[in-house]
């Protein structure tokens, strides 16, 4: 992995509590498929909720409503999707919670949801 492909999905990772998790949108962008799809996958994969959970932001006076995926999720996402990108991505985003596990105070998260 080269090092902007590593900042860049480096900052795609949300802490929250302490828990580091992806977006729906930047999942999808990643494993190149729709989040119509993802929520299918979701429901008739029957894939169990401490994988994922919602969250709702307030972006213009809008309610913005996203599935957020743990370490786990994006593991189980990826095997249900089964393509070439899902598994290169999943690869690489578990490479980097690896070395957040092991080095937590070198590395720089920009975005925190506390």
């Amino acid at each position: 992995m080269n090092i902007n492909e590593y900042i860049y999905l480096q900052n795609l990772l949300i802490n929250i509590n302490g828990n580091y998790v992806i977006l729906d949108t930047d999942l999808s962008n990643l494993y190149s498929c729709s989040i119509k799809k993802i929520k299918k996958l979701i429901k008739t994969s029957k894939l169990s909720n401490q994988f994922y959970f919602w969250i709702e932001f307030i972006k213009d006076n809008t309610f913005d409503r996203h599935i957020v995926f743990t370490k786990e999720g994006i593991v189980m996402l990826s095997l249900i999707i089964n393509s070439y990108s899902s598994v290169y991505y999943c690869t690489r985003l578990m490479d980097i919670f690896i070395l957040f596990e092991n080095r937590p105070y070198s590395i720089k998260i920009k975005k925190e949801i506390n």
